[in-house]
């Protein structure tokens, strides 16, 4: 009896690890690789993109400014007709303060060029002064530097 309670067990135990590494496959996104833009003052964003399926793409990965400032990057993007829509929050902490972007890129689907547009948010540690701005310009789709 003891053999056929260890086997009944063992067999459920089977049948849920196996179906725990089927749901995980079946959720898991496709890796594309990495993708750079150059902005018009000559920062780079380089993102790593992941293909969730249907049009919908997971985005993270680095900017880095025109002075070598460097900014951690994540979002999302969705195609819609022979459009890239991509939402963007993009942090960097210098040496006198941090700043914060949030933005709408609107690529072209066959060249990866755009247009670019958000709200940057910079607090000055010296003086405790915080800077909203707008600010929008282009985005050129670039091999990746190493």
């Amino acid at each position: 009896m003891r053999f056929f309670k260890f086997a009944a067990v063992s067999l459920v135990m089977i049948f849920f690890l196996m179906l725990g590494i089927a749901i995980s496959d079946a959720y898991a996104g496709n890796y594309l690789g990495e993708f750079c833009w150059q902005d018009e003052e000559g920062g780079i964003t380089k993102l790593a993109v992941t293909d969730m399926g249907n049009g919908h793409f997971l985005l993270n990965g680095i900017w880095t400014g025109d002075e070598g400032e460097i900014g951690v990057v994540h979002g999302n993007a969705e195609i819609v007709g022979d459009k890239v829509y991509i939402t963007i929050t993009n942090v960097s902490s210098g040496e006198y303060g941090i700043c914060s972007w949030m933005g709408l890129c609107i690529l072209e689907l066959a060249t990866l060029n755009g247009n670019h547009e958000g709200l940057s948010i910079y607090y000055d540690r010296a003086s405790g002064e915080i800077d909203l701005d707008y600010n929008s310009g282009t985005l050129t789709f670039i091999p990746c530097p190493e």
